[in-house]
């Protein structure tokens, strides 16, 4: 396991190391989201969703944790 601090990661390393892969749709989070009740949380998490793909490699940890990380959690207080 490779061991380095967050902010010497670059995304390219994520993907390898973890053998990860961005998808831009999971049908499982889709149908998750078209649950009757969870309707008026939509637009949040769409608006989420983009603003994470629009900046999610500029973005350091912080900056990740309150744009992100934080508003998505709020949606379920």
């Amino acid at each position: 396991m490779i061991k380095r601090p967050f902010e010497q990661w670059l995304f390219e390393d994520v993907e390898i190391a973890f053998g990860l892969e961005r998808i831009e749709n999971l049908p499982a989070l889709q149908m998750w989201l078209e649950v009757s009740n969870l309707l008026p949380l939509t637009e949040r998490f769409e608006k989420l969703r983009i603003s994470l793909g629009e900046n999610v490699e500029n973005w350091n940890e912080d900056e990740l944790r309150m744009m992100f990380i934080y508003p998505f959690f709020s949606c379920f207080d």
